[in-house]
């Protein structure tokens, strides 16, 4: 009796350590690095857990054929993964499995949750049952899930086989999801899964593999699905294979149910009639929440998936105080790095209540890879209204050596806001540029200032009128021109006189008249 006691006391009871993955608050384990993703699913890090990747993650190179990534759940486990996955608009680029049967990143017996994730340029060289997303599922669900990559055949019975996109055999619902790629060689190929037992609904293939040799002309090749069990259903769901061009068939073989939304696109219309690029072709999609289109330029995209770029900032944008009057372009000034490749279209500010934000509906999305946008919010600015000063003119003048000008007219200003009490002070004065002649010379006004409240005052900007006048030259009076044409010169050796031309003139201190090299006033009095 003891030892039995002993027993049962000491043997059940085995201590592990700890899943080493952060636990966050939502009591998920979170992914960051391809490291963490190898943990998923082994010793503590338990299959029946919840996981969320918390950033983009890119897949080592693998040594050689035999070493890549080894399934979540394995190849021959009795039970599989039965957690949940969360993608978070994360993607897993350059996974590369090879060589055996339940391949995908999930092996076998798959009846958890996967979601919001993208597997982009993956590879696979798998055995009987053979997916991205998952080998072989038995009552899961893979939602929001994006595949992009090549799945090919590698085993020795293609006939029992099943080879799909997003799954090679499942039972359970694969919903608004995309495969876009290459699926090589065998039978039963489906673009979205092999063999069906469950529900494939809302979702689209392109399957840019070719097949040859015996395969061309054997079974089960669909757009979507290989083979439908009397289980499966396909609701609007949509592809086009180059495997299986003349046919053309949504299912390869069925025995289910197949919706008449269901259907695929033949290899020619694919090419250049715009094939799977119109959003009425996509009947049953709901392009308001979850899915976008570039029409004519995009297959669908995953809006959820497309990588979030926050921070794009309203500038250029202002309302004029008092008017409401818009000030300037409204433009967005987007954040550094992104590829100006992957989106396109016209970036809007708009008002919400007092604050500005930057509006994203006429933008699009360039290709499968794009950005969705969040703009940031803020203050509209406020413009200051400018008072232009009126009433006043300059004066032209005589040359005279300064840049002094003389001003008429009593200035004003009218515009001013209801019950500012704002008003002019000061006495305004006027300069010409400078004092050389010239018409219509630029006058520079100054001396005047608002008066009122400065927080009010605030709000206004004084501006004065842009005026010119004229610096005309001096002219000599009448008498100086008599007096200087009597003037005489005395040229002393031959007895020569001559009147010679005068020249009137300003010498800094006073008006002079210069002839035969001498000088003279206005009054014809001989100057030193």
């Amino acid at each position: 009796m003891k030892r039995l006691l002993s027993s049962l006391f000491f043997f059940p009871f085995a201590v592990h350590a700890a899943c080493d993955l952060v636990l966050n608050e939502a009591g998920e384990y979170e992914v960051g690095s391809f490291e963490d993703l190898t943990k998923v699913g082994i010793g503590d890090c338990v299959l029946d857990a919840k996981y969320r990747l918390v950033a983009d993650i890119i897949a080592p190179e693998s040594e050689d054929d035999w070493h890549g990534f080894q399934p979540i759940g394995g190849f021959s486990a009795p039970s599989g993964f039965s957690g949940e996955f969360h993608g978070a608009g994360h993607k897993i680029k350059n996974l590369q499995l090879y060589n055996d049967n339940y391949e995908g990143l999930f092996g076998r017996d798959m009846d958890g949750l996967v979601d919001s994730l993208g597997l982009e340029d993956i590879f696979l060289n798998g055995g009987y049952y053979t997916g991205a997303v998952v080998g072989y599922g038995g009552s899961g669900k893979i939602k929001n899930v994006y595949v992009t990559g090549r799945v090919q055949y590698a085993g020795y019975k293609p006939e029992e086989s099943y080879i799909g996109g997003i799954a090679g055999v499942f039972g359970g619902t694969i919903e608004d999801c995309y495969f876009v790629g290459e699926i090589g060689e065998n039978y039963n190929i489906g673009g979205i899964v092999g063999m069906n037992t469950g529900t494939v609904k809302t979702s689209y293939a392109i399957n840019e593999g070719v097949v040859q040799g015996i395969y061309s002309s054997k079974y089960n090749i669909g757009t979507v699905v290989g083979v439908n069990e009397i289980t499966g259903t396909v609701e609007n769901s949509y592809g086009m294979t180059y495997a299986d061009c003349d046919k053309r068939k949504v299912v390869g073989s069925n025995l289910g149910s197949v919706d008449e939304n269901s259907a695929s696109v033949d290899c020619f219309d694919y090419n250049y009639n715009g094939g799977m690029k119109a959003k009425e072709f996509f009947a049953g999609f709901d392009f308001e929440n979850t899915w976008g289109i570039n029409e004519g330029k995009t297959s669908p995209f995953l809006k959820s998936n497309l990588t979030v770029v926050k921070g794009v900032k309203p500038v250029w944008y202002a309302k004029q105080y008092c008017t409401g009057k818009k000030v300037g372009i409204g433009m967005a000034l987007m954040p550094e790095g992104l590829d100006e490749r992957n989106y396109g279209g016209k970036f809007n500010v708009v008002e919400i209540g007092d604050k500005m934000v930057v509006d994203f509906s006429g933008v699009y999305a360039l290709n499968q890879n794009g950005y969705t946008f969040v703009s940031d919010t803020l203050d509209i600015p406020i413009a200051p209204l400018a008072l232009e000063v009126t009433g006043i003119t300059v004066e032209d003048k005589v040359y005279d050596g300064t840049t002094d000008a003389t001003v008429t007219g009593e200035p004003k200003i009218e515009g001013v806001c209801k019950d500012d009490g704002v008003t002019l002070k000061g006495t305004v004065t006027a300069t010409f540029e400078n004092a050389k002649e010239g018409k219509n010379k630029k006058v520079v006004l100054s001396g005047l200032t608002l008066a009122g409240d400065s927080s009010v005052v605030a709000n206004y900007e004084l501006v004065m009128p842009q005026l010119v006048a004229s610096i005309t030259a001096v002219e000599s009076s009448s008498s100086a021109e008599s007096s200087s044409s009597s003037i005489e010169s005395i040229v002393y050796g031959p007895a020569i006189r001559s009147n010679q031309p005068s020249k009137v003139y300003f010498d800094g201190h006073s008006v002079i008249m210069k002839k035969n090299g001498m000088r003279f006033d206005l009054l014809g009095n001989k100057l030193k």
